[in-house]
């Protein structure tokens, strides 16, 4: 989700017309900002006593006060939102807010929290009813699914190609190399022969085609891709490819291209 932040981040700077908002509700209002974020944004610059709620915190007070309502359930988000509210300590917000971040992300954490080097460890209804990995209760699990990306490096002389992807998908807005996505991963020989690469080539035209890497893992938060790297070789007056745009590699920099297809150009192009 950073592609998107970063294009909130710029749509909520041009709203702001150079001057920040000081109050929660124009906070809040801006482009890409939540509840999480203007809170954080007002307890931290403004000192206003706004409580911030992210993992780290959902953790923290469900296991302190043993409380097992789904932290992703319309109930469980009210209920903790309003227990972190009065938990606030309202005279010093941001340093309560920081100290209860921190003390989730290194202490109590995920797994393995330290519990027996605990200041809390005393009054934490969690460790005295034995429900510290219970907690929190999430109700429900995100499922991680597979996609497998077969990229083309075109090389047509000093110019290679390059599509922007425009498709409410990953990565939109992004520039990418010629993509072929199929459904299961392919061999070097199933791939070089299924139609869509094919039906990329104009009619007799010559091309050098190589294997330039295989087996590539990219995990995003609800994917994994996996991808392979072809090269195709192609006179520089080819017609091949025809829809993708033109662009001397020179100036492949100038493009905003997805972490995936920017290594493979730091190492092979």
């Amino acid at each position: 989700g950073y592609y998107s932040r970063a294009r909130n981040l710029h749509a909520a700077a041009r709203s702001m017309k150079g001057t920040f908002p000081k109050n929660y509700v124009e906070v809040r209002a801006l482009k890409g900002v939540g509840d999480y974020t203007a809170a954080a944004i007002c307890s931290f610059a403004y000192d206003m006593p706004y409580a911030t709620v992210d993992g780290n915190v959902y953790r923290v007070l469900s296991r302190y006060f043993g409380i097992d309502i789904p932290i992703d359930s319309t109930e469980g988000k009210k209920t903790f939102t309003a227990l972190a509210g009065e938990m606030l300590d309202k005279s010093r917000p941001a340093d309560y807010n920081q100290a209860i971040m921190d003390f989730g992300a290194v202490q109590c954490t995920p797994q393995s929290p330290n519990c027996l080097f605990c200041p809390l460890s005393d009054s934490c209804r969690a460790l005295s009813e034995g429900k510290v990995q219970q907690l929190p209760v999430k109700q429900h699990r995100t499922k991680t699914t597979n996609r497998y990306f077969n990229y083309i490096y075109v090389r047509m002389g000093a110019h290679t190609l390059i599509n922007k992807r425009t498709e409410d998908d990953i990565w939109k807005n992004l520039f990418e190399l010629p993509l072929i996505e199929t459904e299961k991963d392919l061999s070097e020989e199933e791939f070089l022969s299924c139609p869509q690469f094919h039906a990329l080539f104009a009619e007799g035209e010559v091309r050098i085609v190589r294997t330039l890497l295989r087996g590539v893992k990219h995990v995003l938060s609800h994917r994994v891709i996996y991808t392979n790297f072809y090269e195709v070789t192609l006179p520089d007056d080819s017609d091949s490819f025809s829809g993708y745009q033109l662009v001397a590699v020179e100036d492949l920099d100038r493009y905003a291209v997805p972490r995936l297809i920017h290594a493979f150009l730091e190492k092979y192009v």
